[in-house]
């Protein structure tokens, strides 16, 4: 195990950042420039990716009309963790997926695992174990509701 540099955490934060913003924006081209091309897993609840092209394509296809398009990715409780060597690092994280258009929480989840790489270009993501958690609708949800202060009479 090697120590992680405080730019290299800032780094692998800005990674993490920058692919949720590009799924925002619907940027095919960036997002996948967040992962390295050759030698990568992407286990999602899609499916599992290993291959570049395949996963772009699919980027692409639900970024656009898809099951990700028109939502806000928020990540936090990011925890990163030294890796097996200098140049990688592993990262855990908790997510929301919210409608856009409507503000409402469409899915949460986490991402458990990721290793991240530092290659020349920065660092990128090796392998990505994304599982969603399990909602109910708010309607069917069996926490109390609460009341307003003008609801009291």
């Amino acid at each position: 195990m090697s120590m992680l540099s405080a730019n290299d955490r800032f780094e692998i934060l800005d990674l993490c950042s920058r692919y949720n913003n590009f799924l925002d924006r619907g940027d095919t081209e960036n997002l996948m420039e967040c992962w390295t091309k050759n030698a990568f897993t992407f286990d999602s609840p899609w499916g599992k990716f290993t291959n570049w092209e395949k996963l772009r394509q699919f980027m692409t296809k639900e970024m656009h009309g898809g099951k990700l398009a028109g939502k806000r990715h928020v990540l936090f409780n990011v925890v990163i963790r030294e890796g097996d060597d200098v140049d990688t690092a592993f990262v855990d994280a908790e997510y929301l997926v919210i409608d856009k258009d409507h503000l409402e929480l469409i899915s949460s989840g986490s991402f458990k695992g990721d290793k991240v790489q530092r290659i020349s270009m920065g660092w990128k993501f090796v392998a990505r174990s994304q599982k969603d958690d399990v909602l109910l609708p708010p309607s069917k949800s069996s926490a109390p509701q609460m009341q307003t202060d003008s609801q009291h009479h």
